[in-house]
């Protein structure tokens, strides 16, 4: 069925859209897969850079590997065996092996050691910079302004005045801006006609992001500030 409704040809659509494109051949094969990675990481074209993976459904369970009935519960039964032709134990639900759990006991101590380097460094900066400092604990303690007072320095309009909403929310948007100068503003491609700009704020001090066209990526960015 997939041949007649996912026909498209991934790889040729990214190259298409002028991405980076790369074939893994084998999904279930880790170094091919650490390969693609690591030339996805090493490429420095400017161009984000798609993976296509070709894998198996339901690899590891013989009974319904590579057919429909790997979706859902329909391989549960086959689990304890699917563990043992895998190597693992059968009746360990959430196995970790020894191998793994000393990896990621000596990527902690690496990481702790570069947290300690970063505070060090952080102290030196807050000493330097005592204003932005104070700036930076200030939106990190998100101690905000109530609603409550928030209603109380944003003024009302007469119900006879005809405000376009975009307009009025706009206003709205100083007053927030004025009492909580952290405050954020994004709105995609429609910041010009949404009328979502912070005024009043200094040359090169503007906090503005420019987001892309979809909502993934404006949740993906707002995610990271």
């Amino acid at each position: 069925m997939a041949s007649y409704t996912q026909s498209e040809n991934h790889i040729q659509r990214f190259v298409a859209l002028g991405w980076n494109t790369i074939m893994v051949r084998n999904g279930h094969d880790f170094h091919e897969l650490d390969a693609a990675l690591q030339q996805a990481k090493s490429t420095r074209n400017g161009k984000p850079t798609f993976i296509m993976v070709k894998t198996v459904i339901g690899k590891g369970i013989p009974q319904v590997e590579g057919t429909t009935a790997a979706h859902g519960e329909a391989g549960v039964s086959f689990q304890k065996q699917a563990r043992e032709q895998l190597g693992l134990p059968a009746d360990d639900y959430f196995h970790v092996s020894a191998e793994t759990s000393s990896f990621f006991q000596r990527r902690k101590a690496e990481l702790l050691a570069q947290y300690d380097q970063w505070n060090e460094r952080f102290a030196e900066w807050t000493q330097r910079n005592p204003q932005l400092a104070a700036d930076l604990h200030q939106a990190r303690s998100r101690h905000y302004p109530s609603i409550q007072d928030l209603f109380h320095q944003i003024p009302s309009y007469r119900p006879d005045k005809h405000v376009a909403t975009r307009q009025s929310a706009s206003d709205v948007l100083q007053h927030v801006a004025k009492a909580i100068p952290q405050y954020l503003s994004g709105s995609a491609d429609l910041h010009g006609s949404t009328k979502n700009y912070i005024q009043g704020v200094a040359p090169g001090e503007e906090v503005m992001q420019a987001f892309g066209l979809t909502v993934e990526n404006i949740v993906n960015v707002a995610r990271d500030l």
